[in-house]
């Protein structure tokens, strides 16, 4: 329930409540990198890069295997326009869940803005 109401908290742009509760993932989960992965998409949305950046860092330090937080810092990555960046994050994802079909449209995305 508090995973949802992050990710709900997230999309209406509610960065407070959105920490709150992914903190209290972390805390019954123990997968610190969800945490870290929803303060650099927050910080991203806010227009903060380097926050953002340094958010994505430490959550692929905690879960270097979680494909989410690859696509999360990729769409960060487009919004600051580093389209090397996101090509690299999305590979990563990719690599690691195939199927992913949000990858999948972010990589269309980043092939229309290298045209």
């Amino acid at each position: 329930a508090n995973a949802a109401l992050a990710q709900l908290h997230m999309r209406k742009g509610s960065l407070a409540l959105a920490i709150k509760h992914s903190s209290q993932v972390v805390e019954t989960s123990g997968n610190t990198g969800v945490l870290y992965g929803v303060r650099g998409r927050a910080m991203a949305q806010q227009g903060d890069a380097a926050q953002a950046r340094a958010a994505f860092i430490q959550a692929l330090e905690k879960a270097p295997n979680e494909p989410t937080l690859y696509r999360w810092r990729a769409a960060a990555q487009l919004e600051a326009e580093d389209l090397r960046g996101a090509q690299k994050s999305l590979s990563e994802a990719l690599r690691l869940m195939p199927d992913d079909v949000r990858a999948k449209v972010l990589l269309i995305d980043l092939k229309n803005r290298g045209r």
